[in-house]
């Protein structure tokens, strides 16, 4: 969960989304940054993987909202020459998201590595197979463990279902495959494993809030 004055921070290659009306009544910038090395950490992150990447920004929540709105202005301005004003504005995002991640370095209290371990390769098998009719049985018959197991461990330390997340992981690239490419609704169904389009449609519209062709429409145009 997130509130007003919260920093999320999402390292490169982390797979990442939004709760459908979770954020309802919220306002949020986003902010990407490459070409980043922070300290000893892998490049483009900025906190390591056992920290919580939700970190509330205190007192220096109004200056970060402040330098937000000026770099928005900025790149809404078409007269301007905007690369080195948003590039400075960007050090002193970072510094200042640096100050206070330095203040609240809180290791999350996880399970067992073990678990960790578990879920991890758990997702790491519906990412590379969540085009396929995979089921929670067939996940957990390729981890070799009982399916009430692993269902009962996924969700209590990822927090949701496994097969919720294999629909996060579908309907995350269906949304992409809209965006960037011409393919076809029944293509792209059919690409992030939905061999129905007309059910994929039905799931589509529930999770994302409107069908795929408005999707797209709203988008693209």
């Amino acid at each position: 969960d997130i509130k007003k004055g919260d920093i999320i921070i999402c390292n490169r290659n982390v797979l990442h989304d939004e709760e459908p009306n979770a954020a309802e009544g919220l306002s949020t910038f986003c902010c990407t940054i490459t070409d980043l090395k922070f300290d000893n950490l892998e490049e483009n992150c900025i906190i390591p993987p056992n920290i919580k990447p939700v970190i509330y920004a205190g007192h220096d929540y109004e200056t970060i909202n402040a330098l937000y709105k000026m770099m928005f202005s900025i790149l809404s301005d078409e007269a301007r020459d905007k690369e080195e004003s948003i590039h400075y504005m960007m050090l002193s995002l970072l510094t200042i998201v640096k100050d206070i991640i330095t203040r609240n370095l809180e290791v999350e209290v996880t399970p067992t590595d073990e678990l960790r371990r578990l879920c991890h390769l758990t997702k790491a098998y519906i990412n590379n197979h969540y085009t396929e009719d995979i089921s929670l049985k067939s996940i957990a018959d390729t981890m070799a463990i009982s399916p009430s197991y692993l269902s009962h461990v996924f969700k209590d330390i990822v927090g949701y279902p496994i097969m919720n997340y294999t629909l996060r992981r579908r309907i995350g690239e269906s949304q992409t495959l809209l965006i960037k490419t011409k393919k076809s609704i029944t293509a792209i169904a059919m690409d992030v494993g939905y061999s129905n389009p007309n059910y994929f449609n039905v799931v589509f519209t529930k999770y994302v809030g409107m069908s795929p062709s408005k999707y797209r429409k709203e988008y693209t145009d």
